[in-house]
């Protein structure tokens, strides 16, 4: 579900286009009774763009005054929300024929899958060519299918219509890098040998150009230096970015605290990454919700200051602190609530499995389910058929009505069942529990041509823990690199299959990938020393 609200809220981003030069880059024209409420409008999302949200203090208050009924406005009103897009959904037969179809792409995205409704933006950007915005769209909606030749092929299409884009130059670069875990859910990376980061930089610099003041080429710019492995010049770009940061009690400047909490982790300083983390953690608890575009970034920063116990192999003080942080997001108000719950709960189970504390674990894997399968009731009802005929779970009750919802919440649940039977060896469990993920996945394939991805992973991890490790190496092959390539935690399992069978050379590749790979995740976090210490021992 993240990764469809990730991609929902930047649609307006894309819909508004934040030209410099209207008359010269044609606009999708929004439905409003008030061009001032329009002009207004695009400066808050330029403003949003640009990382410079603290400028937008009472221009949304100015816009429903001369437009209450702004469609458009109340869409992109502090904090995110699922209400704000009911409130479009509902009012889209007021809108004109193409502000109502990318509406409906979305809903459509929920009940039919990532598939249709990239061929839905596909339609609309044949009928209407000349629009920048619906290329954007179509990026963000190609992230849903891995297909990243299709998403940077969108973004340089965008750049022909409108060659001062400064969002399509920033996402161009992200291609080349490793971003973090927030935005993993939603990100796609191309290929590692055709990564070019003197590219990423170049572009990086195309977009400080086009806005000198903003703040975020150089955020990016960090990133860029860990994927180098340049920990100390990351440090470096991320203070110069805090500098251009004019609203210290942001959320943007929260942010960057948070990415300084990321390069202590990697130097081995974890009570200074905690440091940072809280830092991070008092300013985003203090800002008032007209600030706060939602509470992800705040269970970002609790997520990843009890990852560093994790870090450390200190599983029961990372239980402490997942603790907690559950408890601090109980005190906000937020449709991701129960995302975020899960999201902690997962880490929570990660950490008492490995720590083999198996009631404990039962416990977890309890909770962690009934929080999932909130967040699929709770933020998607409105878009979803009531028909009893699409909830369906069972393994025999699956058919071509399961729902893109539906199918996630099967999914999360079967990877956790999975998974924790592999860390415990109950591999005759496992091995059930494989088959109905098989057979869910496989249903689901035409409709999101990467549901296997997860089943290959955990097959593989399965068939070396069971001393298979060949069998092991045939799963993880079916994978493509860049499916492998993020995921420390299964590439770790792979290097050690392929290490058992005699082949050093390739082993000892992916452990360095691993130890080179600046993401704070579960996985990478349970897994990157143990690669450290394996290439030590040879």
């Amino acid at each position: 579900m993240q990764k469809v609200f990730s991609i929902l809220s930047i649609t307006l981003i894309c819909l508004t286009g934040c030209s410099e030069k209207p008359t010269e880059v044609k606009m999708i024209p929004l439905t409003t009774s008030s061009a001032e409420a329009e002009a207004l409008l695009n400066q808050v999302l330029k403003n949003r763009e640009h990382g410079m949200e603290y400028l937008n203090t009472g221009l949304i208050t100015r816009i429903d005054e001369l437009d209450p009924g702004f469609v458009w406005a109340r869409f992109n009103r502090l904090p995110q929300s699922f209400k704000n897009y009911q409130f479009a959904y509902e009012r889209r037969d007021t809108l004109s024929s193409i502000e109502r179809r990318v509406l409906e792409l979305y809903s459509d995205m929920f009940t039919n899958g990532i598939v249709s409704a990239n061929r839905i933006i596909d339609q609309l950007i044949e009928d209407h060519p000349d629009y920048f915005q619906l290329r954007l769209i179509s990026a963000n909606l190609r992230k849903g299918l891995r297909d990243v030749e299709g998403i940077q092929s969108r973004l340089k299409e965008a750049l022909e219509l409108h060659p001062e884009s400064f969002f399509s130059y920033l996402e161009l670069a992200k291609l080349h890098f490793e971003t973090d875990r927030q935005v993993k859910v939603s990100e796609v990376k191309l290929p590692e040998e055709k990564r070019d980061l003197k590219v990423a930089e170049q572009l990086l610099e195309k977009a400080q150009n086009i806005v000198p003041a903003s703040p975020l080429p150089k955020r990016w710019l960090g990133n860029l230096y860990l994927a180098r492995g340049d920990v100390e010049g990351a440090a470096k770009i991320f203070k110069k970015s805090l500098i251009l940061i004019e609203e210290k009690d942001s959320e943007l400047y929260a942010n960057i605290v948070r990415m300084l909490g990321t390069v202590h982790t990697f130097t081995g300083d974890y009570e200074s990454a905690r440091e940072s983390y809280k830092s991070a953690i008092d300013i985003l608890i203090g800002l008032p919700s007209e600030k706060t575009s939602n509470a992800l970034l705040l269970h970002e920063c609790l997520y990843q200051n009890a990852l560093t116990y994790i870090f450390e192999r200190k599983y029961d003080r990372a239980v402490i602190a997942i603790s907690e942080a559950q408890n601090t997001l109980n005190n906000f108000r937020s449709e991701s609530l129960s995302y975020m719950m899960s999201d902690l709960e997962k880490l929570k189970l990660k950490a008492v499995s490995h720590s083999l504390d198996r009631e404990s674990s039962k416990v977890s894997l309890e909770k962690l389910e009934q929080y999932i399968k909130q967040a699929f009731s709770g933020s998607t009802e409105t878009f979803l058929s009531k028909d009893a005929d699409t909830k369906k779970t069972n393994k025999s009750d699956i058919d071509s009505k399961m729902t893109s919802a539906e199918y996630w919440t099967f999914r999360e649940i079967y990877n956790n069942r999975a998974s924790s039977a592999i860390v415990f060896s109950d591999f005759a469990s496992a091995r059930d529990i494989l088959e109905n993920y098989r057979l869910m996945a496989t249903s689901f394939l035409e409709k999101n041509p990467k549901a296997m991805v997860d089943y290959h992973k955990l097959n593989g991890q399965l068939r070396l823990m069971e001393g298979d490790a060949q069998g092991a190496i045939q799963s993880y092959e079916k994978l493509t690199p860049s499916e492998i390539s993020a995921d420390a935690y299964h590439k770790y399992f792979y290097a050690l299959a392929k290490k058992s069978v005699g082949d050093l050379s390739e082993s000892r590749t992916m452990l360095e990938s691993i130890e080179n790979f600046y993401v704070p995740s579960w996985e990478t976090a349970f897994v990157r020393n143990l690669a450290v210490e394996q290439l030590a021992s040879w």
